[in-house]
């Protein structure tokens, strides 16, 4: 009896027992690597086919996104572009002058209108005013000019349309000349030119290689018997880079992916985003090195 009340004794203080509190920071000290973002690199292609008149930049130079990097011979849809243009203002003027056309057979029909109603009150005045051949006349061109009315309003109809296309034409025009302007998709560095002044290049080749170093990745696994991932999620990182000549430098991020997926190791990869910095002019983290990571729990 006395045993039996100590192990129901053991038991019900194993269930009140709580589990071991989360330690205070999580120490990763291997398989932690930097890594470009997954949106901070591009392969910048060429999107026509054509000669590179230009490059713009140099490898290491900082740009912007939009800024352009190489330029393809456009002499041709430059040309193309202003006949547009040009096009375009013909069609404009046309459907103003549509418009004019509209109110003036308005107008005349008006006159016609009025004409007639003036000739049925004078015979209803005084019958015979106007013989019926002349009634049958203003009635004839009261009429005409509202059929002018209809066609004055559909011609203007179909130069609004014509001008629509003309912009259309003209935008596609301006749109081969951008397509003949290699630009960064991103904000980064030029890491390497892949094309020169003079070559032929074609759709899809790649002119530039363009990198964001401003903002990194890192990549480590966490181990699931120390904390889960729900407790690493969004919390302060503290990563610690071996530089050259065994000078070491931390950098402050934060995880912003914890995968849920507990792999046969026992372990859950995360994501880390950091914010590099220059010394010198040139960054002192980049993909490839292999870093130190503590997690702040607390």
């Amino acid at each position: 009896m006395h045993l039996s009340l100590m192990v129901l004794s053991s038991l019900l203080l194993a269930a009140a027992s709580p589990g071991t509190p989360p330690p205070s920071s999580v120490t990763l000290q291997g398989g932690c690597f930097v890594f470009v973002l997954r949106d901070g690199e591009a392969q910048v292609p060429a999107k026509e086919a054509g000669a590179l008149v230009q490059l713009a930049v140099v490898e290491g130079q900082q740009v912007k996104a939009g800024d352009l990097l190489a330029q393809i011979d456009d002499v041709d849809a430059q040309l193309a572009a202003k006949a547009m243009g040009l096009k375009l203002d013909v069609a404009k003027e046309e459907a103003v002058s549509s418009s004019i056309n509209v109110e003036f057979a308005r107008a005349a029909a008006d006159v016609s209108q009025a004409d007639y109603e003036g000739g049925l009150e004078a015979n209803r005045q005084m019958p015979g005013t106007y013989p019926k051949s002349e009634m049958r006349r203003l009635l004839l061109t009261w009429k005409r000019s509202q059929a002018e009315i209809k066609k004055a309003e559909s011609d203007q109809k179909v130069a609004g349309l014509k001008a629509k296309v003309s912009g259309a034409e003209a935008e596609q025009a301006a749109e081969a000349v951008r397509r003949r302007q290699i630009r960064s998709p991103l904000d980064g560095e030029v890491v390497e030119l892949r094309c020169h002044p003079g070559e032929w290049v074609k759709p899809g080749d790649p002119a530039a290689y363009v990198v964001r170093m401003d903002r990194l990745r890192i990549e480590g696994f966490v181990s699931a018997t120390q904390v889960e991932p729900g407790e690493v999620d969004k919390r302060p990182v503290t990563i610690t880079v071996q530089l050259a000549r065994q000078r070491q430098e931390n950098f402050s991020g934060e995880v912003v992916f914890a995968s849920p997926v507990i792999q046969a190791s026992n372990k859950f990869r995360i994501w880390v985003e950091v914010e590099n910095r220059k010394e010198n002019g040139h960054w002192l983290l980049h993909p490839g090195h292999s870093a130190e990571m503590i997690i702040h729990l607390k």
